[in-house]
């Protein structure tokens, strides 16, 4: 689950108890009756307490925990952040929680299942109280005593009362973490499938339309989708729910099923990256960590490998990959991506004050007709400018913007120029008309998601003129479209 949708999912919820009734001051999250509290965190004294209970957690991309980080570091009174997993997390600060914490006890067991007493002890005995053997054992009384309840046991009080067929495509669709139209189709699932299943009796929960079964559930029925369907067969499942996720838009829950086959991973990573480069750069360099071999040499990753180095504020990191990309796009003949990795090596040696080196790499732009060939012009006439070629450099800052395709890129000219030429040759009256014009015009359209970036600029002119007010003015309304294009951590550094 990437960052983007575990923090949709808890505005989301936020939203819904904002518009819930209010708290009397002093309400707070009571703890089981007979069960001392895990942590030392006391609700606030005044005002409503609020619990955020995050479950199956161990889905969570490592950019989503940081959500979860940031929210726990939060210094919200009478907050209580509660974050479940069937394994251990990267998590610092949060009290453990054992199993037994969990577990039903003795009383509560019999509580549930009524007299006789005889029939309580076999079951906790046999179940050591997770609730979901408990209940169940409450349901069906097919669990056995003796303390090992056996998986078959649990799997045949599941199972047994469906249908076969129901059985069988239960199996298939737990390898999807949920279950709806989209995964049903593409695992050539009867028509209401969905809805057998919610009718099943079966622990779930409804997510978004979707089913999505209890984390133990699931897990059971993939262990039985490993132990009985051959390998081929996995993967034949893996490329139909990815296909199907793909073809309703879903590329980067399609790319964790693509990886399950090798011959498309690396394409799929190659193809939906770009999505989440910098909302969610953790979940790419997972993704490029499983694929080996000749693929993971392919010049669209080498160019993801490279993006990655400069996003993370290692742009020296970033030559050899990009280097690596451009050699080979234009061994294929791929014209169009070899300019796109020329760019971002471009951009990289250029957030490296390596101005030299920027100058090469902009050699035929004018003539190559790449979309991206006159930005590139662009960057190495500011890398001019930097090295004191300033005619030079408004030169080609003009004729970059004549080219076909320049025009989208004019407002990067003007920013540029505006830092690079103007404010350098002392005339701050055009530097700031400049960079208006370039921020009015990305107000307009910013198919690039750069105008956090030209603002930060104006803000380094509007303090260079003296006008600090404006200047913070106008930085903070940077970091605030930064936030919101979650551009990560660049715009804060300028």
């Amino acid at each position: 689950i990437p960052a983007l949708r575990a923090a949709r999912a808890l505005a989301e919820a936020l939203a819904r108890h904002d518009r819930a009734a209010p708290a009397a001051p002093g309400d707070h999250v009571p703890e089981p009756a007979d069960r001392e509290p895990p942590f030392d965190q006391a609700p606030a004294p005044h005002g409503p307490a609020l619990a955020i209970a995050i479950d199956d957690a161990e889905h969570l991309s490592e950019d989503a925990l940081d959500v979860l980080r940031a929210l726990a570091e939060a210094e919200v009174p009478g907050l209580r952040l509660v974050v479940l997993a069937d394994r251990d997390l990267p998590l610092e600060g949060f009290a453990g929680f054992e199993p037994a914490h969990l577990a039903f006890t003795h009383r509560e067991v019999a509580a549930l299942l009524g007299p006789p007493p005889p029939a309580a002890e076999s079951v906790w005995s046999a179940t050591g109280g997770r609730p979901l053997l408990v209940a169940i054992a409450a349901s069906t009384r097919s669990v056995t005593p003796s303390g090992a309840s056996s998986e078959g046991d649990l799997e045949a009080a599941l199972l047994d009362p469906l249908p076969p067929a129901v059985q069988e495509g239960l199996v298939d669709a737990a390898l999807a973490p949920e279950l709806d139209d989209a995964v049903a189709r593409a695992l050539e699932l009867p028509d209401g499938f969905a809805e057998v299943v919610r009718r099943s009796g079966i622990p779930q929960r409804d997510e978004a339309g979707a089913v999505v079964l209890h984390p133990l559930v699931r897990a059971l029925l993939v262990r039985r989708l490993e132990r009985d369907r051959p390998a081929g067969y996995r993967q034949l499942l893996h490329g139909r729910v990815a296909a199907g996720l793909d073809a309703a838009g879903r590329g980067p829950e399609a790319v964790e099923h693509w990886l399950e086959v090798p011959e498309r991973a690396a394409a799929a990573v190659a193809r939906h990256a770009e999505a989440l480069l910098e909302t969610a750069p953790a979940t790419v360099t997972r993704w490029l960590g499983r694929i080996g071999g000749p693929e993971r040499t392919a010049p669209e990753l080498r160019a993801i490998d490279g993006r990655l180095a400069v996003a993370a504020g290692r742009p020296l990191d970033a030559v050899e990959p990009l280097h690596a990309a451009i050699l080979g796009f234009e061994a294929r003949g791929d014209v169009n991506q070899a300019w796109a990795a020329r760019l971002a090596l471009a951009d990289a040696l250029a957030i490296a004050e390596r101005y030299d080196a920027v100058l090469p790499l902009a050699r035929g732009f004018e003539t190559a007709g790449a979309p991206v060939a006159p930005m590139t012009g662009i960057v190495a006439a500011a890398a001019e400018a930097a090295l004191g070629s300033f005619d030079a450099a408004v030169e080609h800052f003009e004729r970059a913007v004549a080219l076909p395709h320049g025009d989208n890129f004019a407002p990067f000219a003007d920013a540029f120029r505006a830092i690079w030429v103007d404010v350098v040759r002392g005339d701050l009256d055009a530097a700031r008309r400049r960079v208006r014009a370039a921020v009015a015009a990305l107000e307009r359209i910013d198919p690039f998601g750069r105008l956090a970036y030209v603002l930060a600029m104006q803000a380094a002119i509007e303090e260079e003129r003296g006008e600090d007010a404006a200047a913070l003015a106008t930085i903070a309304r940077a970091r605030a479209v930064a936030a919101r294009m979650a551009l990560g951590g660049r715009v804060e550094d300028v």
